[in-house]
């Protein structure tokens, strides 16, 4: 036995796992050197600008991993790795595009919202985009943790190809296990689960009975003509501090603008009322509005956001049965009521005018007081008893 009969041939769990980490970076790399230039041109694209990324990424694992591209992607490179047939051959360009599009289509669906009015396109969508963020993304979690010692993923093993060891020559050996009989299971699992989304497609509106308020709510922010994109949903906090357990129960609206707005506030508020417009708060909900723009092109995402709490303006509750005839009587009979005040009031004699009261003073005339006469003898005083004279001894 020779020293490379001796060396592994198998990449590994870390190489594998490190190789794709490193080529993920270079693509994010290259997303963000792409894009940020351009963040407001790249921000107002409406679309699921993810698709764009993964058929960048898929070039990129496609050309790299076949003969053409040298075996073997830049991460790979980096920890000694290849990408080979069944009998150690390089691989070309078809298979190679086969085995990117197996790994690539999983991580480009998860988070597309991808909206199709054909309703036979969206129930195709609905099955295929369940079958590979689920189905085939638990398939590779397995694989990578329990498919000892060959590590093959699931596209390795729908392509025929292996990822070994730079050194390793000839076919690849024989490996058994029972990871990937798994590995199908959770992808049978996965299809099913879109067969059963397409067969019951109120199946989210059973498990939570506001969707019907919550998306009335959004489809309203999103006639808005600056929203691109809108999600409104309930929030529940609950804590408990020294006054005992509280709740708080929050409407959170968020939504993407296609450009800045002049004034935040002022769009805060235009958000908030056109959600309000389709959904009535219960006592005591707040209300919370996210404004954000940016893009995520799979590669790379960013985003800016403004948060803020808005204080509904009070008005009269809405009487759940009302029909538009009843609302329309009710406006009828209030514009007759007004008509019949202000006939009313046309009707009605006019004010008498107040006559002024005017008082006469009449002046008093007081006789004047005459000053004593000089000429005439002053009156005689009386005598006091303290001034007589004392009484005679005896007397």
């Amino acid at each position: 036995m020779t020293d490379d009969t001796a060396r592994p041939v198998w990449a590994g769990f870390w190489r594998r796992l490190l190789a794709f980490v490193v080529d993920s970076l270079i693509l994010a790399a290259v997303g963000a050197a792409a894009t940020l230039p351009f963040f407001d041109l790249v921000s107002a694209i409406e679309g699921p600008l993810r698709l764009a990324g993964g058929a960048v990424a898929l070039l990129y694992f496609t050309w790299f991993s076949s003969g053409a591209g040298g075996g073997a992607t830049p991460g790979m490179r980096l920890f000694g790795l290849k990408v080979v047939t069944l009998r150690g051959r390089p691989i070309g360009l078809i298979r190679s595009l086969w085995r990117a599009l197996v790994l690539q289509a999983p991580l480009t669906l998860n988070g597309t919202n991808l909206t199709l009015d054909d309703p036979l396109a969206a129930q195709i969508y609905t099955v295929t985009a369940a079958t590979l963020v689920f189905g085939v993304t638990l398939a590779q979690i397995v694989l990578l943790l329990f498919n000892h010692p060959s590590r093959r993923l699931a596209h390795d093993l729908v392509s025929g190809t292996a990822v070994v060891r730079r050194h390793a020559e000839g076919a690849v050996p024989a490996a058994r296990s029972a990871a990937p009989l798994f590995a199908w299971l959770f992808v049978g699992l996965g299809l099913a689960g879109g067969v059963w989304m397409v067969l019951r497609p109120n199946v989210l509106v059973g498990l939570a009975p506001n969707v019907g308020p919550l998306s009335a709510a959004a489809t309203a922010v999103n006639a808005l003509p600056e929203a691109m994109d809108a999600q409104v949903s309930e929030n529940t906090t609950t804590y408990w501090g020294d006054e005992g357990k509280t709740t708080t129960h929050t409407l959170v609206i968020t939504a993407r603008l296609k450009a800045r707005p002049k004034d935040q506030e002022a769009e805060v508020e235009r958000v908030a009322e056109a959600a309000l417009s389709a959904y009535e708060l219960a006592p005591g909900q707040q209300v919370t509005v996210v404004l954000k723009r940016g893009y995520d092109v799979g590669l790379f995402g960013s985003w800016v956001s403004y948060q803020a709490p808005y204080q509904p303006v009070p008005r009269p509750s809405a009487t759940p049965d009302a029909t538009p005839e009843v609302e329309a009587d009710a406006q009828a009979a209030v514009a007759q009521a007004e008509a019949d005040a202000a006939a009313a009031s046309a009707r009605a004699e006019p004010p008498r005018p107040v006559e002024p009261v005017v008082m006469k003073l009449e002046p008093v005339v007081v006789p004047p007081v005459p000053a004593p006469n000089a000429a005439q003898p002053a009156p005689a005083p009386t005598k006091s008893a303290q001034d007589a004279p004392p009484a005679a001894p005896g007397a």
